[in-house]
């Protein structure tokens, strides 16, 4: 199958959805991430973390999916201090569901209600090389309560340059503080770590939207 491309209206279609994917294995499925915001009530996860660290900010995100953005280079403390500069690299973690779902509290529970639905993380690092963003690194893993599990993990530029029918776009933001637009294509391997070599099937995948900030309350 191939994909034709997503409008960027259609990625945001409500005021909550910042992403979009679309994918293709044994049917095409629509995901969505949605607003980052934290939670009202006090989870079983940051209780744990917060006297782990001995802090009281650390916060579970109100909804499972979202796409959030860091610099993860050697600058990255020198960007948020002085709040500009270009970032050296641009980290995106995005988990996309069909529906905004916030989990329960208790981590059991929220273990068992997350392996009863469908989600897919992606992971990318775009690396600044020059005045260009290069990608180093593109995971995508999918979950789904079928059974049908699928993971494409291309670590290396030998492992990026298997990936079929590959382009992909990322702004280039004046600072850690500004959300990030990106757009990705492809048609992935099945390669369920880095280093292992590359198979069928190849699923087709289309990603675009807006990744906010990572924020300094995130539990992750």
């Amino acid at each position: 199958m191939v994909f034709t491309g997503i409008a960027l209206p259609s990625c945001a279609a409500g005021d909550s959805q910042r992403a979009s994917l679309v994918y293709d294995i044994d049917g095409k499925r629509i995901l969505y991430a949605y607003v980052l915001a934290p939670a009202d009530t006090m989870g079983q996860a940051e209780k744990i973390a917060n006297r782990m660290y001995g802090t009281q900010n650390l916060r579970q995100p109100k909804g499972a999916y979202f796409c959030t953005w860091r610099d993860t280079g050697p600058t990255q403390y020198v960007n948020k201090s002085r709040g500009y500069g270009q970032p050296s690299t641009i980290f995106i973690v995005c988990l996309f569901g069909s529906e905004q779902w916030s989990p329960p509290a208790g981590l059991l529970e929220a273990a068992a209600a997350h392996a009863k639905r469908e989600a897919v993380l992606v992971r990318v690092t775009w690396e600044r090389r020059g005045g260009a963003y290069v990608m180093s690194n593109f995971g995508f893993r999918v979950e789904r309560p079928t059974g049908q599990d699928f993971s494409s993990q291309n670590q290396n530029g030998k492992e990026l340059a298997e990936i079929r029918s590959f382009t992909s776009s990322v702004d280039s933001p004046n600072s850690p503080q500004d959300p990030v637009r990106f757009k990705i294509s492809a048609t992935v391997p099945s390669r369920l770590n880095g280093g292992d070599p590359a198979k069928g099937p190849y699923v087709p995948l289309e990603i675009e939207g807006i990744a906010q900030p990572s924020p300094e309350w995130l539990l992750y």
